[in-house]
C-alpha cells in the first residue's frame, strides 16, 4: 500500500484528534485566562468572583425611579427560573445603586436622621410625606410598585447590590447639615449603616464596567 495516500477513515481519525486537541487548548486557555484575571483583582473588586451565573446581568440605577431598576433585577431573576426552568445559582444580577439612588443603601435610622425623603423628593405612598424610613428595602405594601422587590428582599434572591463610594461620599457631605455633623463624621455613620450585604465600590461606573467585563450584560435602571 502506498503510505502516502491517506484513506477517509484515516483522515477522518485524525480530524477527530485535532477537534479534541484543539478543544482542550481553548479550555486550557480560558482556564488560565480565568485565573490570571482573578489572580490580578484587587481587593475592592473582590466581590466579582461572585458572578458566576450562566445568565448575568448588571442594572444601572442612578435614581430612586420609583423602585423600577430594583424590580427589573428582580424580573431578570424571576423570569429566567420561571420561563427556562432555571436554578438561582444559574443567573446573576448585579445592582449597581449610584448617584442620585444611593439612598436606597441605606438603612431606616439614616433617612430619619438625615431627611432623606426630603433631600431626595421621595414620599411614603403610606403617609403622602417626605419619607422617613427606606422605603425600597424590607418594604411595606404599596411601597413599591412590584412588591417585594426591594433591595434586602432583591440580596436574598442571590442578586449581588453595590453602592458607590463616590456617591456614599457626596450625598452624605450635602445632608450632614440635616443632621447637624459634619460632612466626614456623616459618611462614617453611613457606612456603618448600610443595609446589611451591600458592597461597597470604588465608583458606581466602575462597578458597571467591571461587570461588563466579567461578562453580564447592561441593562439602564433608571
Amino acid at each position: 500500500m502506498d503510505g502516502s495516500k491517506v484513506t477517509p477513515r484515516r483522515e477522518f481519525i485524525r480530524n477527530v484528534g485535532l477537534g479534541v486537541a484543539a478543544i482542550a487548548t481553548t479550555a486550557a486557555t480560558a482556564r488560565a485566562s480565568a485565573e490570571s484575571i482573578d489572580a490580578q483583582t484587587p481587593e475592592q473588586d473582590a466581590w466579582l468572583k461572585r458572578i458566576t451565573g450562566k445568565h448575568r446581568q448588571v442594572f444601572d440605577i442612578v435614581t430612586a425611579n420609583d423602585g423600577w431598576g430594583l424590580a427589573f433585577a428582580q424580573n431578570f431573576i424571576t423570569a429566567n427560573m420561571q420561563a427556562y426552568d432555571l436554578k438561582q445559582s444559574e443567573i446573576t444580577a448585579v445592582a449597581s445603586i449610584r448617584h442620585m439612588a444611593i439612598a436606597l443603601v441605606l438603612n431606616d435610622a439614616m433617612w430619619s436622621k438625615y431627611k432623606l425623603g426630603q433631600f431626595f423628593k421621595i414620599n411614603d405612598n403610606g403617609t403622602h410625606a417626605p419619607a422617613t424610613r427606606n422605603v425600597f428595602s424590607h418594604t411595606h405594601p404599596g411601597d413599591i410598585p412590584i412588591p417585594g422587590v426591594g433591595v434586602a428582599e432583591l440580596m436574598s434572591h442571590g442578586a449581588i447590590v453595590t453602592a458607590c463610594n463616590m456617591a456614599l461620599t457626596a450625598m452624605s457631605g450635602a445632608t450632614a447639615g440635616a443632621a447637624g455633623l459634619p460632612g466626614a463624621h456623616a459618611r462614617e455613620e453611613w457606612i456603618a449603616n448600610l443595609i446589611p450585604g451591600v458592597v461597597i465600590v470604588p465608583a458606581g461606573v466602575v462597578a458597571v464596567n467591571r461587570a461588563q467585563e466579567y461578562h453580564c450584560t447592561y441593562c439602564w435602571g433608571g
